[in-house]
């Protein structure tokens, strides 16, 4: 099955990430192969609502997780909307399907006193540089690990002390930094200029030989730095996103501030990390209330 005009439309109008588009391509695929080989549907757009709910049950009758279902469900109804919006079909059986309940999940977060207690390790070579400005940028600025990679020089206001971020959807944000954090950023630019290659590109994070860092090199740099900090078994990037957002609101930032630094479409994404201030005023009430101190 060809899916490549979906893919173009996920691309282009709903600008989702290269992760979104993959991971609906992948599901879709599933779903094809899935149809010829329980129903003998060698077109997956002749499915109707009960192969639909069928497909959904051997998900989760063959042990796929909550989560992975719901995404799955999620590719199946925009490609199925997309269908009805060109006029290539007439309903979506993927609409209104019974999904298995999400399991709560509060976000992973390192302690505050741990992450400024033990900074990343500070260097004049470039690999050195390079991994303390990742560690630094993700946790102060609470960005994405792609927006990261994906950030260019001209991305850095020095005379506003900001940087322009991308976010998903293509979408454009400010987010202010600190005056130390500028000057650490000024000095790994004049470094990252001496390096052979980088004037082919504007990319700000490179490697030795000139070329962008990959997502790859950021997440192994993150969980390198996690690893002599913590024995959490969750060290990825977005363990530095949630605790900046969960930081900042412990220390009384307005939660639509952190909003919008954080790049969320809505408030409900940013309310989870409410949930990790309030179970630590729980520890603190019954740890000092008088009638819990005996």
């Amino acid at each position: 099955m060809d899916f490549s005009d979906f893919k173009a439309y996920l691309q282009a109008e709903k600008r989702h990430s290269r992760h979104t588009v993959s991971a609906y391509l992948a599901d879709l695929r599933h779903f094809s192969r899935w149809c010829v080989e329980e129903f003998a549907l060698d077109k997956p757009e002749n499915a109707d609502k009960p192969v639909v709910r069928s497909f959904v049950a051997a998900l989760v009758s063959g042990g796929w997780s909550a989560r992975t279902v719901h995404r799955k469900v999620a590719s199946l109804n925009a490609w199925f909307r997309y269908r009805q919006k060109n006029g290539l079909a007439q309903a979506n059986p993927a609409r209104g399907i019974a999904r298995p309940k999400l399991p709560s999940r509060l976000p992973v977060v390192v302690e505050a006193a741990r992450l400024k207690d033990n900074p990343a390790p500070v260097g004049e070579d470039l690999e050195t540089a390079r991994n303390n400005l990742v560690i630094r940028l993700l946790y102060e600025t609470g960005m994405r690990r792609a927006e990261l990679c994906g950030l260019e020089t001209r991305s850095i206001d020095n005379h506003n002390n900001t940087v322009k971020v991308r976010g998903k959807r293509n979408r454009m944000r400010i987010i202010p930094v600190s005056q130390d954090m500028m000057q650490v950023l000024r000095k790994f630019i004049a470094l990252r200029d001496q390096v052979p290659g980088t004037g082919r590109h504007d990319r700000l994070l490179v490697t030795a030989s000139g070329k962008p860092a990959s997502e790859k090199l950021v997440y192994r740099t993150v969980t390198a730095y996690l690893s002599a900090l913590t024995t959490m078994k969750k060290k990825s990037p977005h363990v530095l996103r949630h605790s900046f957002a969960t930081h900042m609101l412990d220390a009384g930032a307005d939660l639509n501030a952190i909003k919008e630094i954080l790049g969320h479409a809505s408030l409900a994404a940013t309310q989870v990390y409410t949930h990790n201030s309030i179970e630590k005023l729980k520890a603190v009430h019954r740890l000092h209330h008088p009638r819990n101190v005996s």
